[in-house]
């Protein structure tokens, strides 16, 4: 039988993920405004991630609005990496460093 972890041990885990998750959710966006080429395959990462993990969620039924945004989102943010590696985005991102 599986032991459970403790509760503040949980605590810890949690709040180390939320501070990760929030610190990539503020540094990739900033990133991407200034043009940093590790924000551009920071969120190329993460897309492919949010986009692999719809597979494990689950059958999922929502309105026609939530889903028409979803699938909005889902295409803003296919253009945005699709921008990010074609001129003359691609340029900007080139010529900024670390």
């Amino acid at each position: 039988m599986p032991r459970s972890l403790t509760p503040w041990l949980t605590i810890l885990i949690g709040l180390s993920v939320l501070v990760c998750s929030a610190t990539i959710a503020i540094a990739i966006p900033v990133g991407l405004y200034r043009f940093r080429r590790w924000a551009r395959t920071g969120y190329v990462a993460i897309a492919a991630l949010c986009t692999i993990s719809l597979f494990w969620s689950g059958p999922v039924v929502c309105p026609s609005a939530t889903f028409a945004c979803f699938e909005i989102g889902s295409f803003i943010q296919g253009a945005l990496v699709t921008a990010a590696f074609l001129p003359p985005f691609a340029e900007l991102f080139a010529t900024q460093q670390i």
